[in-house]
């Protein structure tokens, strides 16, 4: 939908842009591709960990594995242990509205 506005109005796009988006398209790894593996879930853990030392709750890397899984224990307790479970099903959620 376009908009009236000249700040807000969508590019005209041409058939290069149409192509380059294609390409984009095309190039986009499935998602039970080789990211949902092993390598898919050290990448989460680490952001899990990263972004929780910025706010002060240092966990292990277990801990951090721990996150993905929800029925997995963790060493961490009380509000590190919270914010750390919390970060691990914000980000699944996120990644599940991003597959549909």
């Amino acid at each position: 939908m376009r908009s009236d506005s000249p700040i807000l109005s969508d590019p005209d796009l041409d058939e290069r842009d149409y192509r380059v988006i294609a390409m984009i398209q095309e190039s986009r790894l499935p998602a039970d591709g080789p990211w949902s593996g092993l390598l898919r879930r050290v990448l989460l853990s680490e952001a899990i960990r990263g972004s929780n030392m910025i706010e002060g709750f240092n966990v292990s890397e277990d801990d951090a594995f721990a996150a993905l899984d929800r029925e997995a224990p963790m060493d961490a307790d009380g509000v590190a242990g919270q914010a750390v479970r919390g970060y691990g099903n914000a980000m699944t959620y996120v990644l599940q509205l991003a597959q549909k």
